[in-house]
């Protein structure tokens, strides 16, 4: 008689856009304690935004050379990051299109898809970003838009788990 084979789930993933900014760090970091939590991974997801005129292009840098700079950079990012977070396993990825659209691939099979309230762009006044707003109505799976504390709202606490969940 044969035995079968019970194969455990993967783990969970959760799917975390870093751009740079204070507030995806912010994202990151809850992504982590989210996946530290559930014994989970956290794939970070850098987007160059090909529909912005990059640098890399006007300036005539091999696209291999700006793709390290930003590896390099968000290599550092997620160390800052993970900072006591040491234990959660963290995939780093560069894809390249509109931010939207590219987190809402790579969250496809994902069990989350965290994002900043707000990124790099100069509309800082908005409570939602673009990438943010398209992320909740589009992905595939839960997002989270994890608040970065304003000097006006600090409330002494950080985000929580289930806080601003679709």
């Amino acid at each position: 008689m044969e035995r079968m084979r019970t194969e455990s789930p993967p783990p969970p993933r959760a799917v975390v856009g870093v751009d740079g900014s204070r507030s995806s760090e912010h994202a990151l970091r809850w992504a982590l304690d989210w996946a530290r939590a559930r014994g989970g991974l956290v794939e970070a997801v850098h987007v160059v935004d090909t529909t912005a005129g990059l640098s890399y292009a006007m300036n005539a840098v091999p696209f291999e050379h700006y793709t390290s700079a930003v590896r390099r950079s968000l290599a550092r990012t997620v160390a800052r990051a993970a900072a006591g977070r040491t234990d959660v396993p963290c995939a780093l990825t560069i894809d390249n299109g509109r931010p939207a659209a590219v987190l809402i691939r790579h969250a496809r099979g994902a069990d989350l898809l965290v994002v900043g309230d707000r990124g790099r762009r100069p509309v800082v006044g908005a409570l939602l970003g673009s990438v943010g707003r398209a992320c909740v109505f589009h992905a595939p799976c839960p997002v989270v838009v994890v608040p970065y504390p304003r000097p006006a709202a600090v409330s002494g606490r950080g985000p929580e788990i289930g806080d601003a969940v679709r």
